[in-house]
């Protein structure tokens, strides 16, 4: 276990890179950590960028179905992706303004991924993504809930987003190596942890490598963690460490961004200027009621903002398979903490 843990150690270390963040925007009495800083840490590895040469797109295409596995292939010692793409809108760009074609193939090179530092303790450092990574339905299990037991299909423990961001998620974004690094840290879904009260009390404690954030994470509440994350205590702020933007790559698999169409001459226009770009992420926490989970707005404002979590349960099919994923992850020495 000692030689684990100097190994983790010695992998979190060599491939820390520390920057700074600024939010900028406009004048705005809601708009909060616009000037803030906060460290950031490059882990692991996730498709992201589109691949905008055509040479380079020309010589993926060409590459027989035998090269790719999982949609995955490795061309010159780096890995690429192919996405078929069903963005959320016609109106939809790639973030360099090229328009998604729904239905055309895309590529993406797989690169390392940027996270912000959210407590750094003595023993692990809690980080979350810095953009949103991809797209998913909160739970697919629709049909399961409400049992007997008094389970819902916004409980996290039994989401098919907590079963995939720690099998497929997990797997694909790091190494052997580096998520034997990632602990298992205790996440707490039940009241207090939500806005809402209700459909929650049976929700149990979960042990994760890869997590959503909780409501009471995102405000700073006085939860029984006493997480001393730098977010806004005000549900109602737009809160700038809370936005997120969204990857080329999960634009083209449809997650759901805002596209300001206000014009210049607007009085708020550089605020959603700033909004521009900005996507919704689900939390683990539950929303109004038993079909519902909480998200962050494109805003950075959380609270009474949730999304359905299922195809069943909505009006619109579509609509429930839009919103983002921003993982957390808990990087420490002892991989087998939990167990």
């Amino acid at each position: 276990m000692k030689t684990l843990k100097r190994i983790c150690l010695i992998l979190f270390v060599s491939i820390a890179a520390f920057a700074m963040f600024a939010c900028e925007a406009g004048n705005n009495g809601k708009l909060v950590n616009e000037n803030a800083s906060f460290d950031t840490v490059i882990y692991g590895t996730y498709a992201q960028n589109r691949v905008t040469d055509g040479n380079l797109t020309g010589l993926l295409k060409g590459l027989g179905e035998s090269a790719w596995s999982d949609n995955r292939t490795t061309y010159n010692d780096t890995v690429y992706e192919r996405v078929v793409a069903a963005p959320f809108s016609k109106q939809a760009k790639f973030n360099d303004g090229g328009a998604i074609t729904e239905g055309e193939t895309y590529y993406f090179a797989v690169m390392p991924v940027e996270w912000y530092v959210l407590e750094n303790n003595e023993d692990s450092t809690a980080l979350i993504a810095k953009n949103i990574l991809d797209v998913q339905v909160f739970n697919t299990n629709v049909d399961r809930a409400p049992d007997n037991d008094g389970k819902y299909v916004n409980d996290w423990e039994l989401s098919t987003l907590r079963e995939w961001l720690n099998g497929t998620f997990l797997n694909k974004a790091f190494t052997a190596l580096e998520s034997a690094a990632i602990n298992k840290t205790k996440n707490v879904s039940a009241y207090p942890e939500s806005y809402y009260k209700n459909h929650s009390k049976a929700i149990n404690d979960t042990w994760d490598q890869v997590y959503c954030l909780s409501y009471a994470d995102a405000v700073n509440a006085d939860n029984r963690y006493n997480h001393t994350y730098a977010f806004s205590s005000a549900m109602g702020d737009y809160d700038c460490l809370r936005m997120a933007k969204v990857t080329d790559y999960a634009k083209a698999r449809g997650a759901w961004y805002y596209i300001n169409t206000q014009k210049e001459d607007y009085k708020d226009y550089e605020l959603y200027q700033r909004f521009d770009g900005n996507g919704k992420y689900w939390l683990r926490t539950v929303g109004k009621d038993s079909v519902y989970a909480a998200v962050v707005r494109y805003t950075g404002e959380v609270g009474r903002t949730y999304e359905n979590v299922g195809y069943k349960y909505s009006k619109d099919a579509k609509s429930t398979v839009d919103v983002g994923v921003r993982p957390a992850i808990t990087v420490g020495f002892d991989a087998t903490v939990g167990k």
